[in-house]
C-alpha cells in the first residue's frame, strides 16, 4: 500500500505498552489528536501524530505488537460526512501513515482483530445506506481481501469482541438490537449465537480479555449495563454500572488478561465525559482511571498489550 502521510517521528523510542484513542466529536467540531494510556502507570499523554481527517465513528483494531488501524468515520460535525481513508498507528515509533483505501467512503461501523493474520471490519453506514458486510483486511500487505460474509441484519453502532485465533463477536446495533453474531476465523462464515445482550441498544463499545471473555459496554438504551460474553459456552451476564459509570458512544480497548479501558462517551444526561473508565478482568468492577482527556464521543480505539 502506497502511504500519503507521515508523521515525525516520537523521539522517546519503542513505547509501553499502552491503548490508544483516536479522533472523536466534542459538539460539531471534530478531533484529529491520538491520545494515549500508558498501562503501567495509567497515565494519560497526547502523541505528536494526529490522524488524517479530524473525524469521528471510525472502526478500529490492533495488529498486537505491530501496528493500530483505524478505517473510515465521519467529518462534519454532527452531520457526519463520511470519509475513506485508513490511519496506521506504528506502535514501535508512534507514528502515524494514511492512505485512502476503502472502496467507498464509510462511518460508523465497528472493527476487530484476529492479530497477526487480519482485521474484520462490519457494518456501517455508506451513501448507499447501512450495510452489513464483514469486510476482511490483511495484516501483512495492508489490503483488503474478500469480504467475509454479512451480519445477520444492516446496522451500526454495535460492539465488537475479538476471541483471538477463534470467533469475532459483533453485538448489538441500530436499531435497538440486542442480537450478537459470530464470525469464524477459520473461514469467515457468520452465525448468530443463542445469548443476546441484556437490554437492546446501540452506540456500544466492546472490549475482550482474549480467551476468556468479551464486553459490551454501555450503549443508548442501556447505559447502565456492561454485558460479559463469556467465550466457554457463550453466555452472557450483565454487570450493573451504576449512575457515575453509564456511558454512551464510549470507546474501548483492552489491556488482555488485565482490564478494559473505556475512554470518554456520553453520560445518562447526555453531557459529553473526559474521563477514562477500566473494568478490571478479575473482578469485573468498573472505576475510574483518570480524568483530563479531551471531552469527546464517538472516538476510536485500540490497544499493544503484552500478550493476547
Amino acid at each position: 500500500m502506497s502511504m500519503l502521510l507521515s508523521a515525525v517521528a516520537n523521539q522517546g523510542g519503542a513505547p509501553p505498552y499502552a491503548a490508544y484513542m483516536f479522533g472523536g466529536l466534542s459538539g460539531t467540531t471534530e478531533y484529529d489528536g491520538i491520545d494515549k494510556l500508558d498501562f503501567a502507570t495509567d497515565t494519560k499523554s497526547a502523541l505528536v501524530a494526529v490522524i488524517a481527517t479530524a473525524s469521528y465513528a471510525a472502526a478500529s483494531a490492533s495488529n498486537n505488537g505491530t501496528a493500530g488501524y483505524t478505517w473510515g468515520g465521519s467529518d462534519d460535525g454532527a452531520l457526519g460526512t463520511r470519509i475513506n481513508e485508513t490511519n496506521k498507528l506504528d506502535f514501535a515509533t508512534e507514528t502515524i501513515s494514511a492512505a485512502t483505501v476503502l472502496a467507498a467512503d464509510r462511518s460508523w461501523q465497528s472493527g476487530l482483530a484476529n492479530s497477526p493474520t487480519n482485521a474484520y471490519t462490519a457494518g456501517g453506514a455508506t451513501s448507499g445506506g447501512t450495510q452489513s458486510a464483514v469486510q476482511v483486511w490483511t495484516f501483512s500487505s495492508d489490503t483488503w481481501a474478500a469480504d467475509a460474509t454479512s451480519l445477520s441484519s444492516a446496522t451500526y453502532g454495535f460492539a465488537s469482541m475479538s476471541d483471538n485465533g477463534s470467533y469475532g463477536y459483533w453485538a448489538g446495533g441500530y436499531r435497538y438490537i440486542s442480537s450478537i453474531d459470530r464470525t469464524d476465523f477459520s473461514d469467515g462464515t457468520l452465525s448468530t449465537i443463542v445469548a443476546t445482550l441484556g437490554t437492546q441498544g446501540y452506540a456500544i463499545a466492546g472490549a475482550s480479555n482474549s480467551g476468556t471473555a468479551g464486553y459490551a459496554y454501555g450503549g443508548v438504551g442501556m447505559t447502565d449495563e456492561n454485558n460479559k460474553l463469556t467465550y466457554s459456552g457463550e453466555t452472557v451476564s450483565t454487570l450493573a454500572l451504576g449512575a457515575s459509570f453509564q456511558r454512551y458512544g464510549t470507546a474501548g480497548a483492552s489491556n488482555s488478561g488485565t482490564a478494559a479501558y473505556w475512554f470518554c462517551g456520553n453520560t445518562a444526561a447526555h453531557a459529553v465525559s473526559n474521563q477514562i473508565l477500566t473494568t478490571a478482568y478479575a473482578t469485573d468492577t468498573t472505576s475510574l482511571v483518570t480524568t483530563g482527556s479531551n471531552s469527546l464521543v464517538y472516538a476510536a480505539a485500540v490497544a499493544n498489550c503484552e500478550s493476547l
